[in-house]
């Protein structure tokens, strides 16, 4: 996991052509998209625990839109914890 600026972080995969972003808000956390499937959910987890955080505190996800490289771990994400989601 990268900080980009503070609160806003990046989860690159792909070489860095598909990012999952973790937004610190005053209500806890925002996943922006989830990535392709389970492994990327783990990767998440993987990511907050290095900067002192837990996959539970993620509170809200946005889907940007319904490619599986963005939608593909939402599934997985939601059997885990409860969280609201966001698409247009």
């Amino acid at each position: 996991m990268q900080q980009i600026v503070p609160g806003v972080y990046c989860v690159p995969f792909w070489l860095g052509y598909l990012n999952v972003y973790v937004i610190e808000t005053p209500n806890g956390l925002a996943l922006i998209d989830t990535g392709t499937g389970a492994r990327s959910i783990e990767r998440v987890a993987a990511g907050l625990d290095r900067i002192g955080r837990r996959l539970e505190d993620v509170r809200h996800v946005l889907i940007t839109h319904a490619h599986f490289d963005h939608i593909g771990g939402l599934n997985s994400l939601q059997e885990r914890i409860p969280v609201q989601t966001y698409a247009h």
